[in-house]
């Protein structure tokens, strides 16, 4: 198994990676390959890029939850693809959570990404 740390709110100087508040994480298990949350922006595949991580390679996109910093470059990901990719969440993933007038879940509703993607929901 490889687990690889495409964004977090630190970096590594000299291997030209950019963090934010959020996370991301490529996985690989024999031949399957996943991506675990998409951290506030569409910036891990940068980062991929810059790991020589091909993210084209992706079998599914697992969400751990729906706050933004885990699911806000989702939407980013799935429209950087020509294919459906598979994603596995929680049935509440694309719920609103508010935390006072800031909105801390997913930057999109649900119907807009089964639209673009092949989602399995799972709690």
């Amino acid at each position: 198994m490889r687990l690889v740390v495409l964004i977090d709110n630190c970096t590594i100087n000299g291997r030209n990676l950019k963090g934010e508040g959020g996370a991301s994480y490529y996985i690989e298990d024999e031949d399957k390959k996943f991506l675990l949350d998409t951290g506030a922006s569409g910036l891990f595949m940068e980062n991929a890029k810059n790991l020589d991580i091909n993210l084209d390679d992706i079998d599914t996109v697992v969400l751990s939850h729906g706050h933004y910093d885990h699911a806000g470059g989702l939407k980013d990901f799935i429209e950087s693809r020509d294919d459906k990719i598979n994603i596995i969440c929680h049935p509440l993933s694309f719920n609103k959570k508010k935390k006072g007038n800031t909105n801390m879940g997913a930057p999109y509703r649900k119907d807009e990404i089964i639209k673009l993607a092949n989602v399995n929901f799972s709690d």
